[in-house]
């Protein structure tokens, strides 16, 4: 089994960091609109904070290493487990809206209702722009 079918028939995508914090496997377990869930603030919400929304709790799981020298595994399963399934749904349904923000997109790309989406390359110069100006008025 591929890791992306993997992804597509999982709830949850554990995302713990690898050589450095960020991985790949983030934005694969999002385009297959599975819940990731971080082990450490750096290997998402601190790195992509122009890609991905602050309220971090409404599309992902974030469990501190620390919560888990006790229970381990089983403490990881505890938490996922204790997740209400209406609060899942509304992730999974914010994961999704995640999707075009973190890819690239062909020029001139359209929702059904016409109107522009805004994909990964605009989001970043979106963000390039606001850095700048800041630095401007500093």
């Amino acid at each position: 089994m591929s890791l992306m079918k993997l992804f597509e028939s999982s709830v949850f995508c554990l995302q713990p960091p690898g050589d450095s914090l960020t991985r790949r496997s983030v934005f694969d377990s999002i385009l297959a609109g599975c819940i990731p869930v971080f082990f450490n603030q750096g290997s998402a919400y601190k790195q992509y904070v122009w890609h991905l929304p602050n309220n971090d709790g409404e599309y992902s799981v974030y469990i501190p290493v620390k919560e888990l020298r006790t229970g381990g595994k089983s403490k990881i399963e505890e938490i996922l487990q204790g997740i209400p399934n209406e609060k899942v749904i509304g992730m999974r349904e914010n994961v999704i809206r995640l999707v075009p923000k973190i890819v690239y997109t062909k020029p001139n790309r359209h929702k059904p209702d016409k109107e522009t989406l805004e994909d990964a390359f605009d989001v970043a110069v979106k963000g390039v722009i606001k850095r700048i100006e800041q630095f401007k008025s500093n």
